[in-house]
Parts: structure tokens; sequence; C-alpha cells
């Protein structure tokens, strides 16, 4: 492969990704110039095993956490996730909820998380864009606020959902 019309710059396989867009190496490619760390090759395999065990460990809390608290939540029902960095919340919204969201022209889910986001500044994901059962309701929410702002995070959703339910209450 000539690049740029030079013929010295002759390269294969991954090097030649990695020089005909010098800025984005295919990530397929990332473990040619970056290798894992590995007892054999570092010293600082116990240190990569400790950060990487440690990280894990956080991701693991924060899921339980949050999974936890929304499932306490009325009219939500939470599962734990396992291995995801999302939570998949049922949530039964009011049908005065359903109305306004039909009036507003949006999916009730859809006008459930623009309000979460109006209201806290929370981002989470409508269910109806992943093709959920006509009727139901859904959200996704990632585990990836850092564990120290967790807390914040679900209490300002809880007092949100607590403030929607009440707002479109029959």
């Amino acid at each position: 492969m000539s690049l740029n019309g030079d013929a010295r710059l002759i390269t294969h396989g991954a090097a030649a990704a990695a020089a005909a867009s010098p800025t984005h190496a295919p990530l397929t490619h990332l473990h040619h110039f970056v290798p894992p760390t590995l007892p054999t090759r570092a010293c600082s395999y116990p240190t990569y095993i400790e950060e990487r065990d440690s990280t894990l460990q956080s991701l693991e809390r924060r899921a339980t956490k949050l999974a936890s608290a929304l499932d306490s939540l009325d009219g939500v029902a939470c599962s734990p996730t396992h291995g995801s960095m999302y939570v998949f919340p049922s949530v039964a919204l009011p049908t005065a909820a359903v109305d306004a969201a039909a009036k507003a022209g949006k999916a009730a889910d859809a006008f459930y998380c623009l309000a979460m986001l109006d209201e806290t500044g929370i981002v989470v994901v409508p269910g109806s864009g992943f093709g959920q059962k006509e009727g139901t309701f859904h959200f996704r929410a990632t585990i990836l606020p850092p564990e120290d702002d967790m807390d914040r995070v679900i209490v300002a959703m809880t007092k949100f959902h607590a403030s929607f339910v009440e707002r479109y209450a029959a």
C-alpha cells in the first residue's frame, strides 16, 4: 500500500491502518500498540490488578446502589445489573402523564425522561427507543457517575419521581 503517493511509505496490517489515519488508529488494532499488562511483562502488574479490581468493585457497588434505590420507588421496578453499565427500570406512569405526553406529541417515557432532565439535569434514555412492549414504560440509566456522586444522583432521581407522580396523580 502506498500512502500519499510516496513509495517509501509502504506498510501492512495495523501499521497501515494507523498510518492512513494517524490520529484515529482503529480500536480493533489497539492491542498491537498497547499490549495488556501481564505478570511477565511489567513490574506494575500488581498495581494494574489492584486498580482493575478496585474499579470493578466500585462499578458493582454503584450498580447495586442505583438498582436498589430505583426499585424502592413507588411504581418503579429495577432488577440488579451484572456486567453492564446500565440499569433498565420499568416505571408505571400515571394516566394523566401518559395523556400529557400524547398531547405534547411525545412517547410517555420520553416525556418522563425529558422532565427529569429539565428538573434535575440527569440524563436518562427512554425505553421507547429500545423497542419496549406496547403499554410499558422504561428508561435506561448509567451506573457511571462517580461513586462519591451516586447518593446525590439517587436523591435527585427520588425527589423527581415523587414530584412527577404527584403532579400527574389522578
